[in-house]
């Protein structure tokens, strides 16, 4: 309402709502009167028994209608309801339009507007319990379960970077926090106060956090906007969109947590380390872990990661749809799993350094020296390995638990092409081809089963197609069961599929409700739940229901006699090549747009999956370099600590492929050790990411594991890890021995 108000409730006197384009060229205005009444409408008609006919009530309609005075109260702008008609509508109180419209025909007909906390499956449901209902194509991009569940796990995917990629500037400042307050001695040794070192030192958090901020800000949004022009979606892949919408609220949150968390890393060491001895710190006497810095900055770090970050990620970029017990449950373990790995290495550092060193033992034997002093330094590290190892075994945790989600969403679409469609052929644009002519040709080539139309159909409120019951008496639950056949044939039944049955609870003896071409609404009971008849790929579309063709005849007026589309069943082993010979022999001159055999579909669906995960992959790869710069980080803080250490063994003559293997085996044992841990939790994850997963889609997952995965991860884990010190390797080989063994 741009002008005026709204209808008064409840509605005891006559008032109208104008839209702004019949209130023009009514020349009134707010406060007018007008006149009502209910126009003259042509004699109705509907499909009454398969038939268009005129319904018996519609002479009644041209009956001159009774006027009625009504207070024009507000005038409605052009959007929404006011966008109606050109802005040519009225609206009035229920009521009072039921005075109007006494004696005519009326089916009522209500607009729902879905609450967004609700999910679309509960919503459809609860409607389908008592209504026959159309949902809007809008309301449905992107919310159906399985999508839902595909961008739940995107953002999952955000945050394991978002937490690693801190967890990495946690790591680098841990291991520069000796240095750090040896430069705050020295600053304090010159006279400089407590004050200024602290402003400096937070000037120069803000320039390198801020500058940080800006940069990640525009590769973020520019790999975004590469992703759309590529059709990379949270939808999966193919969904071209024309229009690329910030959600600015979101992206300057996650910038301002980073932001924080870096400034958190920078200043708080300096704020522990205010009660350190200047002089002990600067003759090397003062340590940082036994005076206790280290250990609460380790453990600050643990808790700031693993359970605030969590808590504000999903603040600000909620979960899509409703808060369901599945995903609160999985994110749950998730979180406990990110705790385990990020706590234990920070507060427990010995434990970790324990384990390393067991597996540094056989490096001891292979390669004397480098493995000993490999050793040694894995046992002195304190917190450096073990955070090098967790942020590898967060990643490789990742990679199993999705690769495992992978191949059971593959392993459920193989099961379901199995029932469905491997043993079909669909055909399309046959144009309008006679059914029994079709029938009767197919039938002459051995390996014919059954022939299915897929021009008989309607959406009330799922997509509902009529099949010969005949033709499903040769094959799938009907074959066994003549009982379903009869159902069918009498118009009572209807087949639905797996899916629609688990997303609204539909069970055998169901009643569904749908409405047919007249508006009048129609029982019908669920007699079996099977995939076996009824899916075609044009649209792609396993929410549905299978009822006999004269149903659909009687109800809807269609054409049952007549196809453009078909599925031709063929017993298992049969050359699928068969049905376009046949089709070209009875019409040689139609042109076949659409011949598509089964196991190419099932093919195609498969190659779905690793399609659209492929933006999980790019999330994880980037992930995974993000752990590898903590491993790089790692050893180049190791290298320049030991830098006397290494002038030492180079002076004693150690050659440099001795110096590369101390770093090449330290790296192989993170590498071994983060991998073999993060594949294990991985695999332990992974039945409750299925299940999870699972509750979210409405699909009958299988829980196959991640097969080879978990041979590849732990692998990939080791080469990760070596090839991150193949840059510290090269800095060690440019070591200036002379210079390394003089400087203090």
């Amino acid at each position: 309402v741009f002008e005026g108000r709204l209808l008064a409730s409840p509605a005891s006197e006559r008032e109208v709502l104008l839209g702004e384009a019949l209130a023009t060229s009514l020349g009134v205005q707010v406060g007018d009167d007008v006149l009502l009444a209910r126009p003259r409408r042509a004699p109705a008609r509907a499909c009454v028994d398969g038939e268009v006919r005129e319904l018996d009530s519609a002479p009644a309609e041209n009956v001159a209608a009774p006027e009625e005075s009504f207070r024009v109260v507000g005038l409605l702008a052009r959007e929404h309801l006011g966008r109606r008609a050109q802005g040519l509508v009225a609206v009035i109180d229920a009521g009072w339009a039921r005075e109007l419209f006494r004696g005519a025909r009326l089916d009522p007909v209500f607009w729902v507007k879905q609450d967004p906390r609700v999910d679309i499956e509960k919503l459809r449901a609860s409607l389908g319990a008592s209504f026959s209902y159309e949902l809007n194509k809008s309301v449905l991009v992107g919310a159906a379960a399985d999508e839902r569940a595909f961008r739940n796990g995107v953002r999952m995917a955000g945050l394991l970077a978002l937490v690693l990629g801190l967890y990495v500037i946690f790591h680098t400042l841990s291991m520069s926090l000796v240095e750090r307050v040896r430069e705050v001695a020295t600053l304090d040794a010159l006279g400089t106060t407590r004050g200024q070192i602290l402003r400096i030192f937070l000037l120069e958090a803000l320039f390198v956090s801020g500058a940080a901020a800006v940069c990640g800000l525009a590769g973020g949004l520019g790999l975004a906007r590469v992703l759309l022009l590529e059709g990379v979606t949270t939808l999966g892949t193919g969904h071209r969109i024309t229009f690329f919408d910030v959600p600015w609220s979101a992206v300057l949150g996650l910038t301002a947590i980073g932001v924080g968390v870096a400034l958190l890393g920078s200043v708080y060491p300096l704020l522990r380390a205010r009660h350190t001895s200047s002089a002990l710190a600067l003759r090397g006497a003062e340590q940082v872990g036994g005076s206790g810095i280290a250990r609460g900055f380790h453990l600050f770090a643990a808790l700031l990661l693993a359970l605030l970050l969590p808590g504000l990620y999903f603040v600000i970029v909620p979960v899509v749809g409703e808060t369901q017990g599945e995903l609160v449950g999985a994110v749950l373990v998730g979180v406990g799993f990110l705790a385990l790995l990020v706590v234990l290495p920070l507060v427990v550092p010995a434990l970790f350094n324990r384990l390393s060193g067991a597996i540094a033992k056989p490096l001891e034997r292979l390669w004397p020296l480098s493995g000993r002093l490999a050793a040694r330094s894995i046992r002195e590290s304190r917190t450096r390995v073990p955070v090098s190892a967790a942020a590898i075994a967060l990643v490789a945790a990742a990679f199993v638990g999705l690769k495992g989600m992978t191949r059971s969403l593959r392993a459920e679409i193989d099961a379901w092409g199995s029932r469905a469609i491997v043993d079909k052929v669909y055909l399309g644009g046959l144009g309008s081809v006679r059914f029994d002519d079709l029938r009767a040709q197919l039938a002459r080539y051995p390996g014919f089963v059954a022939l299915e139309s897929g021009s008989a159909r309607s959406y009330v409120p799922f997509l509902l197609l009529g099949l010969r019951a005949s033709e499903l008496a040769h094959y799938g639950p009907c074959q066994s069961d003549p009982a379903l056949v009869r159902a069918l044939e009498s118009g009572t039944g209807v087949i639905v599929s797996e899916r629609l049955a688990r997303h609204l609870g539909y069970a055998v003896g169901d009643r569904v409700h749908v409405g047919n071409a007249s508006g009048a609404v129609q029982d019908l009971t669920v007699v079996a739940i099977s995939d076996a008849y009824g899916y075609f790929p044009h649209p792609d579309e396993r929410i549905y229901g299978v009822v006999g063709e004269d149903f659909v005849r009687r109800a809807y007026c269609i054409d049952t006699a007549s196809l453009g589309e078909c599925a031709v069943v063929l017993a298992p082993g049969t050359d699928p090549d068969v049905v376009r010979t046949a089709v070209r022999e009875l019409y040689p001159n139609i042109d076949i747009r659409r011949y598509e055999p089964g196991r190419a579909l099932l093919q195609l669906h498969l190659d779905d999956i690793d399609r659209d995960f492929r933006l999980f992959d790019l999330i994880l790869t980037m992930t995974a370099l993000l752990a590898a710069l903590g491993v790089l980080n790692g050893q180049l803080l190791a290298a320049l600590e030991r830098a006397k250490e290494l002038g030492v063994l180079k002076a004693l003559g150690t050659s440099r492929a001795q110096i590369a293997g101390l770093v090449a085996c330290e790296a192989l044992v993170i590498g071994l050790f983060g991998g073999l841990l993060g594949t294990a939790l991985g695999a332990g994850l992974t039945p409750v990411i299925v299940r999870a997963l699972e509750g979210l889609s409405g699909l009958a997952l299988p829980n196959v594991g991640a097969g080879p995965w978990l041979v590849i991860v732990p692998t990939g884990a080791v080469l990760l890890a070596l090839g991150a010190a193949l840059y510290p390797i090269l800095r060690m080989q440019r070591l200036d021995a002379v210079a390394a063994v003089r400087s203090s």
